[in-house]
């Protein structure tokens, strides 16, 4: 973890003061806005379903179930095609940063 300096300009407080109020305070808060959130996104999704879904299930049994499908395979090939972006990102990342070490390397090698 980053070291984290703290000034303290309050007459009689001392810096482990500070800080055990800083890391208590920063702790909670992002945990209670991450779990906010995370819930908060889990509900908006739930409700979306819901209402994509509601139309479909009033359709019969076997059209329901093909007309469900789709909507699987259509969000599958999303999620592939994010897949592979991110795939195609990390890959020139990689070779981005292993150029970059050989180029360190023939230079410490030069010194």
């Amino acid at each position: 973890m980053d070291e984290v300096k703290i000034k303290v300009n309050e007459p009689g407080r001392t810096v482990e003061e500070a800080v055990e109020e800083f890391e208590g305070d920063f702790v909670g808060t992002s945990r209670s806005i991450g779990g906010g959130i995370g819930n908060l996104v889990g509900q908006v999704g739930r409700l979306y379903v819901g209402l994509l879904t509601l139309p479909i299930n009033l359709l019969p049994a076997k059209s329901r179930v093909h007309a469900k499908n789709a909507i699987k395979e259509g969000f599958l090939t999303v999620k592939v095609l994010v897949d592979d972006i991110n795939d195609g990102i990390e890959n020139v990342l990689d070779r981005s940063l292993q150029r970059d070490r050989v180029r360190v390397s023939l230079d410490d090698d030069e010194m």
